[in-house]
C-alpha cells in the first residue's frame, strides 16, 4: 500500500513540477471535479460552488468546469433531467422540481427542455394518488380534518392543483367541538 502511494505521489509530483502554477491548479480543479463526477451528476454553478469551498479559486475552478463541459464529462442538461426525475420521484410536479433545479443555478435553457420532456409523460392524477397512498395508506383523511388539511396542504406544496387535489381527496371531513367524526 505505502508503495502505491509512494508511485503515485513520485509520478503526481514529477508531472506538476513540469507545469505552471496556473496549469497544476487547473489540473487539481479538474481532478477535483472528476471526483465528484463519479458520484453523481453536478451542474455547472453547483460543481464550481464545491470547487471553491474545497479551496479552489473562482477562476480555476470556472476553467476545470468550462474543459469538462466541453469534453462532455459534465452537462446542465443531463443533471436537468437527473434532477427532476429524482425530485418527481419524491412526489413533486415538474414544476416545483424545475424551481429547485433554478434554485441550484441550472441552466435555464436545460431546465426547459427537461421540463418539457418531464411534462410528455406525466400524469398529475396518477401521481398526486400514489403520494396520497405513499403519505397516509391508511387513510386517516377520510375520517379526520386535521389530517385531510394537513395532507391537502403537503399536496399543494408538491405542486398538485387545488381543483385535483379536492377530486381526488373528496370533501373535507367534518368534525365536533372534540375533534371526532360527525360521519
Amino acid at each position: 500500500m505505502a508503495f502505491v502511494f509512494f508511485v503515485t505521489f513520485v509520478v503526481s509530483s514529477s508531472l506538476y513540477s513540469s507545469m505552471s502554477n496556473d496549469e497544476a491548479a487547473e489540473r487539481a480543479a479538474r481532478l477535483a471535479a472528476l471526483r465528484l463526477l463519479a458520484g453523481r451528476d453536478y451542474g455547472a454553478a453547483q460543481l464550481v460552488r464545491r470547487l471553491i469551498q474545497r479551496g479552489h479559486e473562482r477562476a480555476v475552478a470556472e476553467a476545470a468546469v468550462a474543459r469538462l463541459t466541453r469534453e462532455h464529462l459534465q452537462s446542465d442538461a443531463r443533471y436537468a433531467e437527473s434532477l427532476l426525475r429524482q425530485r418527481m420521484r419524491r412526489g413533486e410536479s415538474p414544476k416545483v422540481a424545475a424551481m429547485h433545479g433554478r434554485q441550484q443555478g441550472v441552466e435555464s435553457e436545460a431546465l426547459a427542455a427537461a421540463v418539457e420532456q418531464a411534462e410528455a409523460h406525466y400524469d398529475a392524477e396518477t401521481a398526486c394518488r400514489e403520494l396520497i397512498g405513499r403519505r397516509d395508506p391508511a387513510e386517516h383523511y377520510r375520517r379526520d380534518e386535521r389530517a385531510w388539511r394537513r395532507l391537502a396542504r403537503h399536496l399543494q406544496s408538491k405542486g398538485f392543483e387545488l381543483g385535483l387535489i379536492f377530486r381526488i381527496l373528496g370533501r373535507q371531513p367534518r368534525t365536533n367541538d372534540h375533534g371526532l367524526s360527525e360521519e
